[in-house]
Parts: structure tokens; C-alpha cells; sequence
């Protein structure tokens, strides 16, 4: 038995959405963790304590997409299995310019931190 979950296309519109409501900081925020971590979906030490962008800011990225009310059929597993690819079809719609990403602002997606 296939446990592995199965991609879903991802709607135009959720893309759409989850780039209109992301801010430019969020993007930085994303494109750095992907530079320096290979992955939008990874975890790195602040002062000692666990900083997982899954449960944190790819929370905050999978309540976009539910919000956008374009994937009707999709449950939270569907969410929960294309967040990253839906980040990734955001970030490609809406290039930044590298060396900003690079040095990261160290910023949440929401603007605190």
C-alpha cells in the first residue's frame, strides 16, 4: 500500500491569491530559507530553540490557500502535501532580486519576528 500523498494541481487562483495577500518580506523570508536551507520546508536553531517553517510559516502560507476558496474537494492533507509547490509557483511569479533574499531580513512572512 502507497502511503505517499498525491500532488494536486494547483489552482491559478490559489496561486493568485497567496501572491496578492504575501508580502515582500515573505517572499525574502522564503527564497532565503530556500538558499540556505535547500528547503521551504525546514527547521534551524534559534538561540537553541527549534524554528520549523512547517508548523510556523507554512501554516500561515497553507491558511492562504484555503483561503483563496478555489480547491473546494482539496482536505487538509491536500494542503498539507502542495504548500511547498504552491510556494514555489508564488515565488516564480513574482521574482526578487537575489542578493536582497540572500541576506535575508530575518523577518516572518507577517511582518514580525
Amino acid at each position: 500500500m502507497d502511503c505517499a500523498p498525491t500532488p494536486k494541481e494547483i489552482p491559478q487562483g490559489m496561486i493568485d491569491h497567496v501572491s496578492r495577500m504575501m508580502n515582500e518580506r515573505g517572499i525574502c523570508f522564503w527564497v532565503g530559507a530556500k538558499l540556505r536551507h535547500g528547503s521551504f520546508n525546514t527547521c534551524w536553531s534559534e538561540g537553541g530553540i527549534p524554528h520549523p517553517t512547517h508548523f510556523r510559516e507554512g501554516m500561515a502560507v497553507r491558511n492562504l490557500m484555503r483561503e483563496s476558496a478555489t480547491a473546494e474537494d482539496w482536505d487538509s492533507h491536500d494542503y498539507d502535501s502542495n504548500w511547498e509547490r504552491c510556494l514555489e509557483l508564488v515565488i516564480e511569479s513574482r521574482p526578487v532580486e537575489r542578493t536582497h533574499a540572500e541576506g535575508g531580513t530575518g523577518e516572518y512572512p507577517s511582518g514580525k519576528g
